[in-house]
């Protein structure tokens, strides 16, 4: 490139014809793309050597100037500086251009290097909602290649229920670009099996500032999703049975008698509780006490419906909620558990326990509240203890105005 400078430069000022001085600009421009501020400082320098000579000696475009010879090379270097002054500053913008290049060639590199060896995987999405990019690892995660998801929406691979939520988060995310925003979605594997990711959004901006799209990094979380489901099971179950525990009997108690009358589902309440359980755990021990509730709890489970709630309210007594069904045919479900119960023989060892149960039964469509209605099914219950056990009671109006004091001995109704 520097030859083609001097070449032109000769060619110009060798005549004296035509006044040809921005030829030799062009090759010096070439030079100072390629060079710098190198090629700059060349290329002026060379059209100097050349320039000055020609002119010296009466040849070039100088002569064309119809002055003293002072006045020519002053012209000539105007010219020079004219030169030098239009392409420093370009060479300035080239160099700082192949720097700021290089940086991002590093990062780059750095970044591609760090996906690559990180379990995380991220994502790049055009505002339009397009996955640009995905790291590696989301083969060895989700099971699909970069390159069949580069160019799918990125909802496309979200489970439906989760995609309002990151639809709304990323618009968050281009409205707010200083801002990183987290939320927890399912994403649909290559074997055909949801799994749980937390992702980090946050949007990208050019130089301008102007939003070009989000970059996402999601993480694998089912194992977390895994355990937090492990412990609300067990703040929600009872561990001996299995059966749901109180709080969740009484939340969805709760919830039942909350809907405003009248009902459009009706529902039943019954207390359920095992005849003369304290004499077993003294005859039998209490590991043969164990065994009946979890006969007791398994026998529940089977006789009612899928809907039912079984819950273990504590000791010997059992919760169930019987949803859309009135007094009557929740009599005839409850009945038809008390008799299956009946005919269990629970073997401990050598041991054949037989186990009954006395069931109390309350109609929410006659209760207010929560504590109504488990005081009329204990009513009820009570008068089923006092009448022989191993029977069912309704609660009637006169149970629902009167208290009954539990009797924990062994000739108590408790038992």
């Amino acid at each position: 490139m520097l030859i083609l400078t001097v070449a032109t430069g000769v060619a110009v000022f060798v005549q004296h014809h035509y006044p040809l001085l921005f030829l030799p600009i062009m090759p010096m421009m070439l030079l100072t793309v390629r060079k710098g501020q190198l090629g700059t400082a060349l290329g002026v320098v060379a059209m100097a050597v050349v320039g000055t000579i020609s002119t010296s000696v009466g040849l070039g475009p100088m002569s064309l100037i119809h002055g003293s010879a002072t006045e020519q090379a002053l012209f000539l270097q105007f010219y020079l500086a004219f030169s030098m002054i239009l392409l420093l500053p370009l060479a300035a913008d080239l160099e700082k251009r192949r720097k700021s290049k290089q940086r991002l060639l590093d990062s780059e590199a750095m970044y591609r290097m760090m996906t690559d060896r990180s379990g995380d995987i991220l994502f790049n999405i055009t505002v339009d909602g397009l996955i640009q990019y995905v790291s590696p690892s989301i083969t060895k995660v989700v099971g699909h290649t970069p390159e069949a998801m580069a160019g799918m929406p990125a909802r496309a691979m979200m489970h439906e229920d989760d995609r309002v939520v990151a639809a709304a988060v990323n618009h968050r995310a281009l409205s707010r670009p200083n801002e990183t925003f987290v939320y927890e979605y399912r994403a649909l594997t290559a074997s055909g099996v949801y799994i749980w990711f937390e992702a980090h959004n946050r949007a990208t901006v050019d130089d301008s500032g102007m939003v070009t799209g989000v970059i996402s990094a999601a993480r694998d979380i089912s194992k977390r999703k895994l355990n937090e489901l492990d412990l609300a099971n067990a703040a929600n179950t009872d561990p001996l049975t299995g059966l749901s525990n109180r709080r969740v009997f009484d939340d969805k108690l709760r919830r039942a008698l909350s809907a405003p009358r009248p009902r459009s589902v009706p529902a039943c309440l019954a207390i359920v509780d095992i005849d003369f359980f304290k004499r077993v755990n003294d005859t039998h021990g209490h590991p043969a006490g164990d065994e009946v509730l979890k006969a007791v709890a398994a026998t529940c489970k089977l006789t009612l419906r899928g809907d039912d709630i079984t819950a273990r309210m504590g000791g010997e007594e059992f919760g169930l909620i019987l949803w859309g069904l009135r007094s009557n045919d929740a009599g005839a479900l409850c009945e038809r558990l008390r008799e299956t119960v009946a005919a269990l023989h629970v073997t401990v060892g050598e041991q054949t326990i037989k186990v009954t149960v006395s069931i109390g039964l309350a109609d929410l469509a006659d209760f207010d509240t929560e504590a109504e209605a488990l005081s009329g099914a204990d009513q009820a219950l009570y008068r089923a203890k006092a009448e022989g056990r191993n029977c069912l009671r309704l609660a009637v109006w006169p149970d629902l105005n009167s208290k009954a004091i539990r009797q924990d001995n062994d000739g108590g109704l408790a038992e």
